[in-house]
């Protein structure tokens, strides 16, 4: 398939999904469908597999999975934001991560994603982005189903880090009550093992993701 035709289909795929989202969100479809297949197309051409990295064989599911991944934030949650746009290309950013930077294995081929990612930001919205300044960066930048499991399991973006380690502990220790034999003991909420939740969890809420 042509750039254009993966284009069209991806945008078609946007708009139909976010249809109940505001015209903010909505007016965004083409665009994030034209960078998502920017970006796959040059990371194919940067990232080949080799021998010791034979996955690193991209094709048309990982635009798909970033596709799917921008449409899993639902509209109460994008209404009730003051920055619809800003949200909307943090999202973006974390799904490109998941679909295609997670299966690296090296930092030098990670160094390369991001500059390949954040170029495609930096060609449509005229910005030069720094990761650190507009906390972008893979470590602070996640989104969740269980930013606050009380009221909803939305997926949304993780503001609090502290609120979440809360939530996580309070999570552990009921699931220790249901099952004391089985219990969680000493597991101490550190940064990279928060990362893994994140990713795990997004993984299997999806459709057919276990």
């Amino acid at each position: 398939l042509s750039k254009e035709t993966l284009q069209s289909i991806f945008s078609q795929v946007l708009e139909r999904g976010m249809h109940a989202h505001d015209y903010i969100w909505r007016s965004q479809a083409s665009l994030l469908a034209k960078i998502s297949v920017s970006l796959f197309n040059r990371l194919i051409g940067s990232l080949k597999p080799t021998p010791t990295k034979s996955h690193y064989r991209l094709n048309v599911r990982h635009i798909a999975e970033v596709i799917q991944g921008l449409l899993r934030l639902p509209p109460p949650v994008s209404a009730k934001t003051p920055d619809k746009k800003a949200l909307m290309y943090k999202l973006w950013i974390h799904e490109c991560r998941r679909g295609f930077s997670d299966r690296l294995i090296c930092e030098e081929d990670e160094e390369v994603f991001e500059r390949a990612m954040f170029d495609q930001l930096e060609a449509v919205q005229g910005i030069d982005y720094d990761k650190e300044d507009y906390d972008l960066s893979n470590s602070q930048l996640l989104f969740s189903n269980f930013t606050d499991p009380v009221i909803s399991l939305d997926y949304n973006i993780i503001t609090d880090r502290d609120k979440f380690v809360k939530i996580l502990e309070e999570e552990m220790e009921k699931y220790n009550a249901l099952f004391p034999r089985a219990k969680f003991v000493g597991i101490q909420m550190f940064e990279y093992m928060i990362e893994h939740l994140c990713r795990f969890t997004r993984i299997l809420s999806q459709k057919k993701g276990h």
